[in-house]
C-alpha cells in the first residue's frame, strides 16, 4: 500500500496533474482508515442494567451495616 502511495505522490510531483494529487490523498485517507479500526467496549452509563417493571433503570441500593 506505501509503494502505491509513494508511486501516486512521485506522479504528482512531476506533473502536478490535480487527478493524481486528489487520488494520493484518497489512498492515504484509505491506508489511515486502516488503523483506526480498532475495537472499542461498550461502557454503560448507568451503575445498574436491571430494569423494573415500568422499563426504567434501577439502581441497588446496599446496606450501611
Amino acid at each position: 500500500m506505501m509503494q502505491e502511495i509513494d508511486r501516486v505522490a512521485n506522479l504528482w510531483e512531476q506533473t502536478k496533474n490535480p487527478k493524481y494529487k486528489d487520488l494520493w490523498y484518497k489512498l492515504i485517507r484509505e491506508w489511515n482508515n486502516g488503523f483506526n479500526t480498532t475495537k472499542r467496549w461498550d461502557v454503560s452509563s448507568s451503575r445498574s442494567n436491571e430494569r423494573n417493571d415500568e422499563g426504567n433503570n434501577t439502581v441497588k441500593q446496599g446496606r450501611l451495616f
